[in-house]
């Protein structure tokens, strides 16, 4: 029983600091989120956020965050604790076509979790693009893309919360926004 009871505490204690940091101030208000259900069978806990940016009504970046947490582990995770992220943007037609966007996409994942100093093991992902151009009556000759980043990585408990952090980072560069320098928090617009 207190087996039990110790692996409750440790996964309150990990939602609490996410959840807390979900709230903190620390993310740029460009970033709207919303909780949304976790996958079931894929750990015993599990917390979803998803968030997007806009632009007037216009999405430049949506994607999910989630958190898994199995007590005891999981092999393949190398771990108790798995970040599980998703993000797409609109790109701007000249990174569209930009042969080293997927390279790039990538670079800004691992940045994001290096400027939030997350030790992370069995980091794994892919980064995909699409992209479109009208011909015939619909030709303009603009080219339309987006990029999705997909990755996971297990964390120790305490790094999950900066996790989100660095998940919301990303959701921001990939949208095109101009990165905040250090120490420099945007301010939440009042409606």
């Amino acid at each position: 029983m207190k087996q039990v009871g110790r692996a409750r505490d440790a996964w309150f204690e990990i939602e609490s600091a996410v959840l807390a940091a979900r709230d903190s101030g620390r993310i740029r208000p460009e970033v709207a989120l919303d909780d949304v259900p976790a996958p079931v069978r894929l750990s015993k806990h599990g917390l979803a956020i998803n968030g997007e940016i806009l632009d007037g009504e216009d999405e430049l970046a949506h994607g999910r965050f989630v958190l898994l947490h199995e007590p005891g582990g999981q092999d393949t995770w190398q771990g108790d604790t798995r970040i599980v992220v998703f993000v797409k943007a609109v790109l701007e037609p000249d990174l569209a076509v930009d042969p080293m966007l997927l390279d790039v996409g990538w670079d800004w994942l691992v940045e994001s979790m290096a400027s939030h100093h997350i030790e992370s093991t069995a980091l794994s992902g892919t980064v995909s693009r699409t992209g479109s151009r009208g011909f015939g009556d619909i030709a303009d000759g603009t080219i339309e893309g987006a990029i999705e980043i997909r990755a996971s990585w297990t964390v120790v408990p305490e790094d999950a919360a900066a996790s989100l952090l660095a998940w919301c980072d990303l959701l921001a560069t990939a949208a095109g926004l101009v990165p905040l320098q250090d120490g420099v928090r945007a301010l939440r617009v009042r409606s």
